[in-house]
Order: C-alpha cells, then structure tokens, then sequence
C-alpha cells in the first residue's frame, strides 16, 4: 500500500512539474508562476539565478526572459540574456537584450543583478552566479517564460547551472521606467540600447532621418550632437558633406575646392575651416592663417584688417629717444642730401624695392619712422637756432644802416650851410 501511494504522489509531482517545465531534446522551457505589482507599488520579483564562469565558453549561453501580462491590459516583452564567448564569458559580463515589445501597456522589465562568487571553481577560476530579476508596476499581473539550456539544479553550485525560482517572492522598490523599443523604422516608439558592453553594425550603413543613407553614418536634419566628436580617416572632397579632408599629408594639401563649405582636418598638420569666399586655418606649428593656408606668423592674414585698436609689445625694442643724446652721431643735410641723391631713399629706412619684396614691420617701420621724427625735428630746432641768429644780425645792420642815414642827414645839412656861405662871398 506504502509503494502505491508513493508511486501515485511521484506521478503527482511530475505532472504539477510538467506543468511548469518542458524539456525538448535539451532545450528546457518554465513557467513561473503568476506575481504582480502591489497595487500602484511596483515590486521586483527574482525568477531566477544563473552560474557562470567568465573566463570560460558557457554550456546554451543564450537564454530566453519572455513577459506575458495576465491581468490589467495587454503587455508582452522578450529579453535575450547572453552569457558566452566574447559577451558574458572571456573575461566580459553577461549582457541581456529587449528584443521584442508589445502591448497598450507594458509595465514590467527585465534586468540582471549583483554577480557574486561561489565557493567553486574551473580551471583555476572561481564560479560565479547572477540573479535575473523582473519590476512590476501598477496592478499588472505577469507570468515569465525562461527559455535555456543549462542544466537546471535547486541551487546554484556550479558554472553552467540555472536555478528557476517558480514561485517567485517580491519586494517593494521605487517606481521604474520601462526601456523602449522600436522594432522597425515605421515604429512610434523611440529605439534605446540600454545593455551594457559594446555595440556595433557590422555591416551596411546608418541613416537617421533618411531611408537610403550614403555614408556609414547619414543625418538629415538638425545635425549631430556629442560632448566628443572624432574622426579618423574620411578624404571625401567631392559632396556636399560639411565634413571632408580628413587624413591629409599636409596642411598645404587640404582641400583647394572652392565652391565648398567645409571642416578639414589633417591629422595633426592642422584644422582649416573653409567657405567660398576665404578660409581660416591653424597650423601644425601653431601659426594661424586667415585668407592663406601657408602663414609664416602667428597670425598671417591675406587681405584687409579692421580694428579699433592695435597695441604692440616692444619686447625689448629699443625707443629712438638715442637720437637726443649728445654723442648721437646726426648727419648733416648736406650728407642726407647726397644720400638721398646716391639711393634714392632716406637713410635707415628700406627703399621700395625691398618693401615690395619682404614687405614691412609695424613696429620695426613705426620706431625707424619716429628716428626720423626724432632726426627732423632735430634739424628744425637747428635751423630755428640759425634763423633766431640771422635776424638779430639783420636787426643789427639795419640799426646800424639807420644810424648811417642820420648821420649823412646831418653831413647833407652841413654841406648845405657851407655852400650858402661860399655863395654868399
């Protein structure tokens, strides 16, 4: 009688069981069952554990976190957790994907939590072990269906385990956000990739606001926004892209396409920002040039400036006040004049010629210019001096010329007398 009821509570236990977990050919499939949120306080239920070992391949790295909403509205969501070579093991973390969504009202997600250690151990390395928990919010009611194929065991031990809580026990949490998804273009919903670790297209281009994109990755629209932008080797000169010239072999080579609006690089030779109409560049050795793509200054400009105000440092530049020193050696006009006559320009002071070719200094031209000044105004405080000294001697003859006319006056006077008095006899 013993062995007919311990067969008929075995039979038992396996039917609740099958019920819950289905294995095909390997791949295993369980049910939870049902847990929801309490009342408007979301709460997080674990439904289940699984062991890993991140330095190793892992036995079905795929497993499979479906949401089916069973009160409240319509709610479905598919997670893809993945714990295998080069994502999850290989000294990498395990990643969980939202792959599919739907429904009026998706209250529930997702997520992985804390990684712990066992107390075992493969290939020198410890085992480790990771819950999967779901959040549920709102009055909704779910059941989860976890697709996998490692082995199931009651408690975790091992890497290659997963222990599936069937009747899982909430805890109150804060209120959550539910990751969006967009499984195609025509979707209302917004595209998010949450998950951690690298992501990639491998092939194909990306095209954001166009449906046939041109380039690895094509915006129409208000345009890129990042903290860091980075190119690294587009030498596209021939669109209408914003961006070209990158890559180049030299400053001088960016490129010479006028008609177009745009912001090379080249490599560490430079950035130059071009339109149709001038260009502005920074060198690689720091020099700018505005109008010019060769500046052989810090600031080389090729065409007119206008300023209000331009103030230069004399570092070290000495101010021509030498010239009012007595042991300035000034020339004579006499030996400016043959100067003038022998080079056909001032003395200290480029002639045409050499203008025309190395052009001028400011400061240099400013300070020779004031030499001159200085030289000039030398020579007229000179020629003051002498013309002071020319009047007085003119003053002086002409008292001395008046002084003459008196005196031939009174001669006249006394010739006249003389001459009545001969007259007379």
């Amino acid at each position: 009688m013993k062995k007919i009821i311990l067969l008929l509570l075995l039979i038992s236990i396996q039917q609740v069981t099958s019920q819950n977990t289905i294995n095909q050919n390997g791949i295993q499939t369980t049910v939870t069952n049902e847990f929801s949120a309490n009342g408007t306080q979301a709460r997080r239920y674990e439904i289940a554990k699984v062991g890993f070992n991140s330095h190793h391949w892992q036995r079905g790295s795929y497993m499979i976190v479906e949401l089916f909403q069973t009160s409240f509205s319509s709610g479905y969501e598919k997670y893809i957790i993945q714990i295998g070579y080069e994502e999850g093991a290989q000294n990498t973390n395990p990643n969980i994907y939202l792959v599919e969504a739907r429904g009026l009202r998706r209250n529930a997600k997702v997520s992985l939590g804390p990684i712990t250690d066992l107390t075992t151990s493969r290939g020198g390395y410890i085992n480790q072990v990771i819950p999967i928990y779901v959040d549920v919010k709102y009055y909704t009611k779910y059941k989860a269906k976890i697709t996998y194929l490692r082995n199931k065991a009651a408690i975790v031990s091992e890497d290659n385990q997963i222990q599936i809580i069937e009747s899982p026990t909430g805890i109150d949490i804060p209120d959550f956000t539910v990751p969006p998804f967009s499984s195609n273009s025509n979707s209302n919903e917004r595209l998010e990739i949450t998950a951690s670790g690298n992501h990639y297209i491998q092939n194909g281009n990306v095209g954001i606001g166009i449906t046939n994109p041109a380039a690895k990755l094509h915006v129409v629209g208000n345009g890129v926004r990042a903290d860091k932008f980075s190119l690294a080797s587009i030498t596209d000169v021939t669109n209408e892209s914003p961006w070209y010239g990158i890559g180049r072999g030299s400053f001088m080579n960016l490129s010479n396409n006028t008609d177009k609006a745009s912001v090379q690089l080249a490599g560490y030779y430079g950035l130059l920002l071009k339109t149709a109409y001038g260009s502005l560049g920074i060198h690689q050795n720091g020099n700018v040039g505005i109008g010019t793509t060769n500046p052989d200054a810090k600031l080389t400009v090729k065409g007119d400036i206008h300023t209000q105000e331009v103030k230069v440092d004399l570092n070290g530049a000495v101010a021509p006040d030498y010239v009012f020193l007595e042991d300035y050696d000034l020339k004579s006009i006499e030996d400016v004049e043959a100067y003038i006559n022998d080079q056909g320009h001032l003395p200290n002071i480029p002639s045409a010629a050499e203008m025309e070719k190395n052009g001028i200094e400011l400061k240099q031209m400013n300070l020779q210019l004031l030499e001159k000044i200085e030289e000039l105004t030398l020579y007229t405080i000179a020629q003051e001096k002498e013309l002071k000294e020319a009047k007085n001697k003119l003053h002086a003859a002409d008292s001395k010329l008046q002084n003459l006319d008196s005196k031939n006056k009174e001669l006249e006077k006394r010739l006249a007398k003389i001459e009545a008095l001969i007259n007379k006899q």
